[in-house]
């Protein structure tokens, strides 16, 4: 146990894990030390009970596939919880959340397309539970992964992780969202790194966590565009990425459209020619 918090304090955006310490720790008064266990298991967790609690006092059921997070048990070995996503029940909670899809035109099928074209290219892909407000992580290891795709063995050290509860259109967003942080250089190269992925090196920019995730949902949201996908809200998440004076945080314009021609670069063609792009006409970047 004690291995897993030294990993996620070396490791976690520290403003978002205190965010998340204090709000279960005020909500369902955690531990800080299980906090952080809850953390390791779905960072994205939106609310926490056990099986007797969801029942009672929500009238929620357990999914039967769904994993317990596991907790340390005051005078007792241990306890497991489970998040609102593992649950089910006749009223949503949280029907807004980040892991339902905001694209209006996705199908289903062009999600499995992208991870192909991910793997072809040296990018992982994997899928974990990260609870109700997480869509997916962007991590460049320090050790290599191994894997076969195609009939060949293929070695990186960059990996894309998707919420495993998101449908398949939240999936494709997600990634998108994510190969906007690779391709805008928000994560330094590794030695794994295949030499066919190209992106800057901009650590001497200092960027903050609000420019970073604004520049990655701006590339995601051009290559949405470009491509004819409507998504109802576009800005809905950068709300949550903006200066104390309500605006968006000073951006980089220059990295955000090549990191969007990059993208669509990996996109693969099959999508290319069934998406809307070849019926709209002209589209112009600034049109979201």
């Amino acid at each position: 146990m004690s291995n897993i918090i030294i990993k996620i304090l070396m490791t976690a955006d520290i403003e978002s894990l205190i965010n998340f310490i204090q709000y279960f720790w005020f909500e369902n008064r955690y531990s800080v030390f299980n906090c952080i266990l809850i953390y390791a298991q779905r960072p994205g967790a939106i609310m926490l009970a056990d099986e007797r609690q969801w029942e009672e006092r929500y009238g929620r059921h357990i999914k039967p596939e769904a994993s317990p997070i596991v907790i340390l048990k005051p005078f007792g070995p241990v306890d497991f919880i489970y998040e609102y996503d593992d649950t089910f029940g006749e009223e949503e909670l949280y029907p807004e959340r980040l892991t339902r899809s905001k694209s209006l035109d996705i199908k289903e099928w062009w999600a499995n397309e992208l991870i192909s074209s991910l793997m072809d290219n040296g990018i992982l892909y994997a899928e974990k539970n990260f609870g109700g407000r997480q869509g997916a992580e962007l991590i460049i290891d320090s050790f290599s992964h191994t894997y076969h795709f195609k009939n060949k063995e293929k070695t990186t050290d960059c990996c894309i992780t998707v919420n495993s509860m998101s449908d398949e259109g939240a999936k494709f967003t997600s990634i998108l969202h994510e190969l906007g942080h690779l391709f805008c250089g928000h994560i330094p190269k590794g030695k794994y790194t295949p030499k066919n992925i190209h992106f800057p090196d901009r650590k001497n920019d200092h960027l903050t966590i609000n420019q970073m995730e604004s520049e990655a949902e701006l590339t995601k949201n051009l290559v949405c565009r470009i491509l004819g996908i409507k998504l109802s809200n576009p800005y809905e998440y950068l709300r949550g990425y903006t200066e104390e004076n309500g605006k968006l945080p000073d951006v980089n314009f220059y990295h955000i459209t090549l990191a969007a021609d990059k993208i669509l670069n990996l996109i693969p063609q099959s999508i290319v020619k069934d998406s809307k792009f070849n019926n709209n006409g002209q589209v112009s970047i600034f049109d979201f």
